[in-house]
């Protein structure tokens, strides 16, 4: 265990030489800290163990530093000789060294090349590519590697590791850039190789998710055609980028203070107007194209966006400042506006406290606004023996207090009410943002803030908010309140493991809760709606519900919390060592508290700092929890077949699934039959459907969806089938057909259910008779499928082609089409009678709106309708049925926690 004990990484999530170490390490069965390093502002760390090229990977064993990944690889091979890497033989080690400068000296650059041309250079480096692919389809089926699975053999090796790692993006250039590197025709043994080295449960829990890549490269991409249109366009950087290319034209940053446009003086005024160079002045922390280049723009964007994104993840793995074009950030210095809402009412000794603390805090030399909202005394209560001379007096003091205070940091604004107005409208109407760049701190009056907390808090903002590789709209604000309960489960105590420090949680924490202004706008918005339609903010579980059911109207906390339920937004929270907490609450006697309850935590200060509090983490390393602390995760979106097997298993349930088709769903329909799916346990779904905007709002929500109309440009049959000419039904039903194949393919059984049905009761987690590949209910549009080899064997590309034929002959017929000739009943009566499988064509169901509805009759169980009926008889038969399961905002009206 000694050569164990001090074990970390440096690198970069999206580096693949940093993958590379990862994989090689998880390979050895070793653990290992890791460290992520930001690929702009370089840490200390990597400075003092990389100082020749300040790049990643770093690897640190007992605090010495080895660098360079193939050099890494070979070490850790070296040190830990179990689960070997590199072949025993010497001969055969030399030859997988050779391939591994292969890779790094001929593949990696004519990658590369592809993506810093256009046209025929273009063409010229893809041809080049696939020499190189030549030579190592070759070396696979007839030379050195012939009759191995992967380079290394039977098992992964140093040479799949170099190769493997980086893969990934070739498809995600292939999707931006609509060029196809490796096809499986050509290079046979190449993708096979490719494949398996993918499937392997190392491989995929090293690799970051496409969709996340993907995410990146077509926001260069945009930023890339953008620029292409004009010669004055703000370009995403933090850092000066010198980088020279065949033009022999360089690109610097200057410092500028004022907008021109023309190439005019530059620092101090001095004429940089050099030949063969276009000056690009830092303006608010961006770069702008400021004059025109001698040579067309648009090659030296590819050049720069691709170039840059090239050799950062696959080629040179550089995350050196002075090499790095694209900063993450459009604005690494935004100008934002930070504004305290101190709430007080007539607690003196607190809001004094809370004045100090906020007094003392460290704002950076940052312009930041203090605004205290001093509500009136209630109206006078002979029987407690108040008198008005001592509500005057105490009104006094606090304005007196507030108006000595002393602010240097920015504006101070005091707004005292002419009548009680109460905590709920003191929080609702403390803010309106002015602008989208406007931030507000509410602070009640017994709060004690820390010396570091604005700092801490400018650093989320500058992270989660102005980032775009961290930023997600469905982020809120963030709370400076140590979490506590778990407010869908009755209270029961929070528990955070110590390893957490920063997570998302739906609950928010009003001692100390920072607002993001587009959500509390949205917020205020929907509180006006519900309150002046006079609908409560219930939500059943929640304790949070029993304290609106008590103190009505007094608190606004369930408002806002009913409104998080029903957008699926969440917020940010902290969990420091020993309970400790950047804001605190006396719980001083008040509105709040009959009697004074103490700290509820101990302030966080320098003293008692044992790690980095500046260290924000990306927030892709975050876990999300929505109100029952149970996790949850966004953004599970398959575009790209490629995508599907990672989708499929983190649903985490047996090898069943059920595919929900969205298709001519409205939004509430499916919002409901997500509801009842859940009430009766079947959470292992994925929806599938064409509404790229409703399944981005599913997918944020943590539900796993399948853009079918990204899909479409996938799927790969004979050059006579042209997706984009046909009509959306046929699209839809090769969409469908292929999903069940490559499900069949990845060994899952498949529910395949429509929007338009909803199961009566049970869960379709459960399978029907095993002496059965297929059930079809036709008349329904409901069928399972068996993974099974018999039925793989049936559903292939021309059974999928027989499909579309039989609609294409109903549609071609003079037979009316009626509304029973859904996928379903078009896949049955494409399957010849004489496969090889074994099929119950006995599933029924009962059909929405008939005399009676016998909820037993049905095998299935299944309650179903037309497609043509309106939405608002569907939720009255329905409700009539007692399966209409939300309310007016689709949030399900049982227990918040009704899936737990």
């Amino acid at each position: 265990m000694d050569q164990l004990s001090s074990l970390k990484l440096l690198g970069s999530w999206a580096d693949s030489h940093t993958h590379r170490v990862q994989l090689a390490l998880k390979l050895k069965g070793l653990e290992f800290d890791y460290q992520e390093e930001d690929v702009v502002n370089i840490s200390p760390a990597l400075l003092l163990h990389n100082p020749v090229y300040n790049k990643v990977p770093v690897l640190l064993h007992k605090d010495r530093p080895v660098v360079e990944s193939v050099v890494i690889l070979q070490y850790i091979d070296e040190t830990w000789t179990g689960n070997p890497l590199m072949p025993a033989d010497p001969f055969e080690r030399a030859v997988a060294r050779f391939w591994c400068h292969f890779a790094e000296d001929k593949l990696a650059p004519a990658v590369g090349a592809v993506f810093s041309s256009s046209g025929e250079g273009q063409k010229a480096a893809v041809d080049q590519v696939h020499e190189n692919l030549k030579l190592l389809e070759c070396e696979l089926r007839d030379g050195a590697f012939k009759e191995r699975r992967f380079f290394g053999g039977d098992k992964i090796g140093l040479l799949d590791i170099v190769l493997g790692c980086g893969s990934y993006w070739l498809a995600v250039f292939e999707e931006v850039m609509s060029v196809k590197l490796v096809d499986p025709e050509s290079f046979p043994a190449f993708h096979a190789w490719l494949r398996d080295f993918e499937e392997q449960n190392e491989v995929k829990e090293t690799i970051p998710a496409i969709d996340k890549l993907l995410e990146y490269a077509r926001g260069v991409r945009q930023m890339m055609l953008s620029l292409s249109s004009s010669t004055s366009t703000s370009v995403p950087a933090t850092a000066a980028a010198n980088t020279t290319g065949n033009d022999d034209v360089t690109i610097d940053a200057i410092d500028a203070s004022t907008n021109s446009e023309s190439i005019e003086p530059g620092r101090g005024g001095k004429e940089r107007n050099e030949p063969g160079k276009i000056y690009l002045p830092v303006i608010d922390g961006g770069l702008r194209i400021s004059t025109t280049p001698r040579r067309p723009l648009l090659p030296l964007l590819f050049f720069l966006s691709f170039a840059a994104l090239l050799l950062f993840f696959y080629h040179s793995s550089s995350s050196s400042r002075s090499s790095l074009l694209l900063s993450s950030s459009p604005n690494p210095n935004p100008r934002f506006t930070f504004i305290i809402k101190l709430l007080t009412f007539d607690r003196f000794d607190s809001l004094r406290r809370c004045l100090r603390s906020l007094a003392a805090a460290d704002y950076t030399g940052d312009r930041v606004h203090l605004h205290v909202l001093v509500d009136h005394f209630r109206p006078l209560n002979t029987s407690s023996g108040a008198t008005l001379d001592r509500k005057l007096e105490e009104s006094r003091r606090i304005l007196d207090l507030v108006d000595r205070l002393r602010w240097p940091h920015g504006d101070k604004i005091v707004h005292y009410r002419t009548a009680n107005a109460g905590l709920q409208a003191q929080w609702l109407e403390a803010w309106w943002p002015s602008s989208d760049d406007e931030f507000a701190f509410v602070v009640e009056d017994d709060l004690e803030l820390s010396p570091l907390y604005y700092k801490f808090l400018k650093g989320l903002i500058l992270k989660y908010h102005f980032d775009p590789a961290n930023y997600n709209p469905s982020i809120y604000g963030a709370s400076l309140q140590r979490p506590r309960f778990v407010a869908g489960k009755n209270g029961n105590k929070l528990q955070v493991g110590s390893e957490t420090r920063i997570f998302l949680y739906q609950m928010v924490g009003t001692w100390g809760q920072l607002l993001f202004p587009k959500p509390w706008k949205e917020f205020r918005l929907w509180y006006d709606e519900h309150k002046s339609k006079e609908i409560k903010p219930i939500l059943q579980g929640m304790v949070t519900t029993g304290w609106y059911k008590r103190f009505g109207e007094r608190i606004w906390t369930p408002w806002f919390i009913k409104f998080i339920h029903s957008r699926g937004y969440y917020n940010i929270y902290t969990n420091f060592e020993q309970e400790r907490a950047l804001s605190i609450s006396h719980r001083d006697a008040g509105v709040n508290y009959g009697k004074t309850a103490g700290p509820d935590s101990s302030l966080l200060v320098d003293e008692s700092l044992s790690f980095n509090l500046w260290e924000v983490p990306p927030l892709r390393n975050l876990k999300w929890y929505d109100f029952c602390f149970t996790e949850t995760l966004p953004g599970r979106i398959v575009n790209d077949f490629s995508r599907l097997r990672s989708l499929l298993y983190s649903l985490q349930q047996q090898k069943t699934i059920i595919v929900i088709s969205l298709y001519q769903t409205t939004e509430r329909i499916a919002k409901n039959l997500i509801c009842n799916l859940e009430k009766a346990g079947s959470l292992n779904f994925i929806l599938l459907g064409g509404n790229p905007e409703f399944l981005i709002d599913l997918a944020r929500r943590g539900y796993p969806v399948i853009d079918a109309d990204q899909l479409i440009s996938g799927i790969r049959h004979d050059k006579s089938v042209y997706l984009e000419h046909e009509t959306d039904i046929i699209r839809e039903i090769w969409v469908k057909a292929t999903i069940v194949r490559k499900c069949l393919e990845l060994g899952y059984n498949l529910w395949l259910i429509d929007g338009n049905m909803i199961p009566g009761s049970g869960s379709l987690s459960e399978l029907p008779h095993p002496a059965y590949d297929f059930v079809f209910a036709k008349d329904v549009g409901l069928l399972f499928v068996k993974s099974s080899p018999p039925s793989l064997k049936m559903w292939n590309d021309d059974y999928i082609h027989k499909v579309v034929a039989e609609w294409k002959s109903l549609t071609g017929s003079n037979s009316h089409v009626t509304e029973h000739k859904n996928f379903v009943y078009l896949a049955r009566k494409a399957l010849d009678d004489n496969a090889d499988v074994r099929v119950d064509d006995s599933a029924v169901g009962v059909k929405l709106g008939a005399v009676t509805v016998n909820r037993t009759e049905s095998k299935m169980n299944m309650v179903f309708w037309s497609q043509e009926m309106a939405s608002a008889l569907v939720q009255k038969e329905l409700e009539r049925l007692g399966m209409w399961s939300i309310d007016v905002d689709s949030s399900c009206v049982s227990d918040v926690c009704h899936k737990a």
